[in-house]
This record gives structure tokens, C-alpha cells and sequence, in this order.
């Protein structure tokens, strides 16, 4: 008689067959015979702002930034411009916050210029834009640009060696290294380098359209360093400014992001190799929607035989108690004889169900993966249940259960879409 397992190869169609063929080739070829982890991606809730509507539309203004620079150039001008375009683009990557450019939510003289600048095609016109009235970032900075000329004096060890010549019983001449004898000098030159210090503090505040401040944090003492040539053996080309803002200020806007708008994390998951080998082939090769049609009907076979295995020791359980009342006269002993009971059924139990532990755990990860995070949750549980040593799956239990209580208040109101007059008139012509 096939199992259930068997039959889930043997009736499954010639293009399934291939196609998990295809997969294990091409796992086996990537090197999955190594330990390979999922990844799954959650949405937070921001760390400060406990209303999100309070900012989904932002206007960041102007930065005012400060750069005292021993090197010529218009590093104020810079700075601002990297500080408000950087900032912009991590908000925009998250997709939650909209934020006011030169043409989105910037009606006015300025959009109208631009436009002006624009002439329609094929006789079609711009359409304006409303001017948007959310919350406003306000962004400080006060920084320092130094840039120090200096040589290093590098020390190179040179070494000579020697070669020997042999000959052969047949007088063919060969020649060796002769390491023994090699000579060692060193040589000291000098090597221009230059070291580029960029250093300072940034306030980033944030107030609602009716003025209250939403968040402010300063991030002070914020320092890169970057030495070029001399002792470094770094390659000679000289960063750029912007690489030097990126270093400086980009852990202080992801914090300020995570801090206003709900941001996506990720963490790694590992699979139990214990289970059934089909899915975890497919799951390491993230053919998920697959691995679940295969996981799916072994699991729920899995859980139909536990139910049933559970009925049968639960009713012998309750035989076992009623022949004990009615031998055990002693309340003390009965108490005793029935906690025994218990502790021998709930082993049986647990015994019967250990096949299926992996399994459970397998189809946890892979609704996390999924983002079925209810589902990950009930066949962590159940996974645990069976087998309470299993310190793999009570930690992605623990993790799970963190997220989840962080994510379920969260309410994410996205800005409503604004229409113009011109959008309504054009609608109704079409």
C-alpha cells in the first residue's frame, strides 16, 4: 500500500515531475547541499509617530545647512541638495508617505514656471497641481570639511633568491629556488596620500499641518574619515562629496524613516531538514507557491491521523480513570495514580505526533515566508506542541509572536487621491 508521500510522485502530471527534477538540478548545481535560509518581510509600524495619517503627506522644506571647508566649492549648496533628495527617496522607497516635489502637491508660481518651461504634445496641456497642505520636515546641519596633504613613509621588504643548479644522472641541467640562502633588504619611500574629515550634526524635526511636532531628533558628533594613497595601499582615486554624505548621514534618515513611516524588515528563517524532502527542495529553490501545493495535503493528512490518534488515547485515558476510581479507594493514591495517567497519555500523545513535527515547522516557515503570519503562528504552536525540546521553532515562535503584537494596531491610512478640475472636465469628455 503506497503512502501518502508516494503518491504525491507517482500521480502528480509528466510537467510537475519535470519541473521538480529541473528544480533539484539546479539546487544541487547552486550549492544547496549547505545549510540555505528563507527570508521573510514584514511591514512596521513607526518606532515614534503612533499616527500614521499625521504624515502621509509631507513637504520637505529647504534644508539649512552650514559647511565650513578648507576646500573651494559649494558645499552648502551640496549638502542641501543631497540631504533633501536622499531623504525624499528613502521615504518614497517605503511607499507609504507621499512626499511634494516639483510637481506632485506644488501648485503655484513654481509649478507653473516649470510647465511654462513644458509645452503640451500632440495638443494636450499640463494639468495644474493642488498645493499640498501635510506635515512639513525641517532639516539643520552644521558641518565641517577638511581636506590634510601629507607623506607616509612605507617600508618595502625586497628579497633575492637564489637559484641552484642541478644535474641529472643523464647530465640534463635543472634549476632550483634556493631559499635558504635568499637575501632580505628593505627600502623605505615616500608616498603622497590625502585625508578627507567630514564631521558634524544634524537636526531633523517634523510638525502636522496644524503645527504640533510629530518628531525632532538631533544626531550629533556624526564623523567619516577617508585617507587616500600613502600608507592606505587603497586605490588613489579621490571620493566624492557625495560619498562622503552618504557615509555621514545615511544611518541617521533610515532612522528618521523607521521613526515617521511604517518600513519593511526582514529576517532569516531556517528550514528543519528533518521533513519531507519535495517541499524542501522546492522551498530552498523559493518555488513557494509550489512547495505549498506539495506541504499542504501531506499536512493535512498529518493532521487528520494526529486527530484520530488523539481521539484513541484520550478515550483510553478515560477508561484508565474510571477502572482507577473504581479500585483506588484512597483519595491521596487516586490523586497520584490519575497525575500519572495524564503524564503517560500527553507522552503518547506527543510520541504519536513526532513524525510530524518537521512538517509542522516546514509549512510554518513557508506562511511566514508568505505572509500568512495566523497560519505560521498555529503550526509553530502545533510543532512545538509535539515536541518541546525543538529550540529552532520556539525561537521562530518567540520572533513571530514579537512582530505580531508590534503589527496588529497599526493603521495605515494612505492619502486620499486629490482630482482637479481640469482631471473632472477631461473625465467627463471621455
Amino acid at each position: 500500500m503506497q503512502t501518502n508521500e508516494t503518491r504525491l510522485y507517482t500521480n502528480a502530471p509528466m510537467h510537475t515531475l519535470l519541473f521538480i527534477i529541473l528544480v533539484a538540478i539546479v539546487t544541487m548545481l547552486s550549492g544547496c547541499a549547505t545549510e540555505r535560509k528563507l527570508f521573510a518581510t514584514y511591514t512596521m509600524p513607526p518606532q515614534i509617530v503612533s499616527n500614521v495619517s499625521d504624515v502621509a503627506k509631507v513637504v520637505i522644506m529647504q534644508p539649512k545647512v552650514k559647511v565650513q571647508s578648507n576646500v573651494p566649492g559649494r558645499f552648502d549648496d551640496l549638502s542641501a541638495a543631497y540631504l533633501k533628495e536622499r531623504l525624499s527617496a528613502k521615504i518614497y522607497n517605503e511607499q507609504y508617505i507621499k512626499v511634494a516635489d516639483d510637481l506632485y502637491g506644488n501648485g503655484g508660481a513654481k509649478l507653473n514656471s516649470l510647465t511654462g518651461r513644458l509645452p503640451g504634445s500632440f495638443g494636450l496641456r499640463h494639468a495644474s497641481s493642488e498645493k499640498m497642505l501635510g506635515a512639513q520636515i525641517s532639516i539643520v546641519s552644521d558641518l565641517t570639511f577638511r581636506e590634510n596633504r601629507g607623506t607616509d613613509v612605507v617600508s618595502v621588504e625586497l628579497k633575492t633568491v637564489p637559484y641552484v643548479i642541478k644535474y641529472s644522472k643523464k647530465g640534463v641541467p635543472s634549476s632550483s629556488a634556493d631559499t635558504k640562502n635568499a637575501s632580505v633588504r628593505r627600502k623605505e619611500t615616500k608616498v603622497d596620500y590625502r585625508e578627507h574629515t567630514l564631521e558634524g550634526n544634524l537636526d531633523v524635526s517634523i510638525r502636522g499641518a496644524d503645527g504640533k511636532v510629530l518628531y525632532a531628533n538631533r544626531f550629533e558628533n556624526l564623523k567619516v574619515n577617508r585617507k587616500t594613497g600613502g600608507d592606505t595601499l587603497q586605490e588613489t582615486s579621490l571620493p566624492l562629496f557625495s560619498q562622503l554624505m552618504a557615509e555621514l548621514i545615511d544611518d541617521s534618515l533610515d532612522t528618521v524613516v523607521k521613526s515617521i513611516s511604517p518600513y519593511k524588515e526582514t529576517r532569516p528563517l531556517v528550514l528543519n531538514d528533518k521533513g519531507d524532502p519535495k517541499s524542501i527542495t522546492l522551498m530552498k529553490a523559493s518555488a513557494y507557491s509550489e512547495a505549498m501545493e506539495a506541504l499542504q495535503p501531506l499536512v493535512k493528512s498529518f493532521e487528520a491521523k494526529q486527530k484520530s490518534v488523539e481521539e484513541s488515547i484520550n478515550k483510553a485515558y478515560e477508561d484508565e480513570l474510571r477502572k482507577l476510581e473504581q479500585t483506588i479507594k484512597d483519595p491521596k493514591e487516586l490523586a497520584a495514580a490519575s497525575i500519572k495517567a495524564k503524564a503517560d497519555k500527553d507522552a503518547k500523545i506527543k510520541d504519536a505526533g513526532k513524525p510530524f513535527v518537521a512538517d509542522f515547522e516546514n509549512i510554518g516557515t513557508l506562511h511566514e515566508v508568505m505572509g500568512d503570519l495566523e497560519f505560521a503562528h498555529e503550526y509553530y504552536r502545533k510543532s512545538l506542541d509535539l515536541d518541546s525540546t525543538n529550540i529552532q521553532v520556539e525561537q521562530k515562535l518567540a520572533q513571530l509572536v514579537a512582530i505580531k503584537d508590534k503589527v496588529k494596531d497599526m493603521k495605515l491610512k494612505k492619502p486620499e487621491k486629490r482630482t482637479t478640475d481640469f482631471d473632472s472636465k477631461e473625465n467627463k469628455r471621455r
